[in-house]
């Protein structure tokens, strides 16, 4: 039997409040999607990979990002549970429509503005850990990455210190 990565779940107290209609999604060791019944685990990298790709992505690509061996069919299946979901995703490019947050986009942003106390306290662990989809593993390759190179240029030990604890 599969075990739904996505579960509901309650907002960390530590993060900024959203209005209650906005979904948060937790991919940062753990996947958690607040508001949603569980999501199977191909529903919720495909979702991660629309997040990734607010401008919207095409179909084949979004297919060979999903699947080690692209397949157009199972992409649309997967979309159409997805909308049974209540999710809104826009065709021609693929662009989620509805408002999600997540905890790897806020890391991003962290990043983005040097904010890197913020960034390791909202970096959990790695991006879906058990996805072995090929643009999630090039995602979470990338924002352990960015995070290391942001720790690694400044002159902050216990920046370096909290970094050893969250990557190893």
């Amino acid at each position: 039997m599969l075990v739904p990565e996505a579960r509901a779940v309650f907002l960390p107290a530590e993060l900024p409040p959203l209005s209650p209609a906005t979904p948060y999604l937790q991919t940062l060791g753990k996947a958690q999607l607040q508001g949603y019944p569980a999501l199977r685990p191909r529903s919720l990298e495909l979702l991660t990979l629309l997040l990734a790709h607010p401008e919207g992505i095409e179909g084949e690509k979004l297919a060979q990002q999903l699947y080690p061996t692209p397949n157009p069919q199972a992409l649309k299946t997967e979309l159409c549970r997805l909308r049974q979901q209540g999710l809104e995703v826009q065709n021609r490019p693929y662009r989620l429509l509805s408002p999600i947050e997540a905890d790897f986009l806020q890391l991003q942003e962290a990043l983005e503005r040097n904010q890197l106390y913020q960034a390791l306290t909202l970096y959990q662990g790695p991006l879906l850990p058990r996805s072995q989809a090929p643009g999630i593993e090039l995602l979470r390759h990338r924002i352990e990455e960015q995070l290391k190179e942001a720790v690694l240029q400044q002159p902050d030990l216990d920046l370096l210190y909290r970094l050893a604890q969250q990557i190893c």
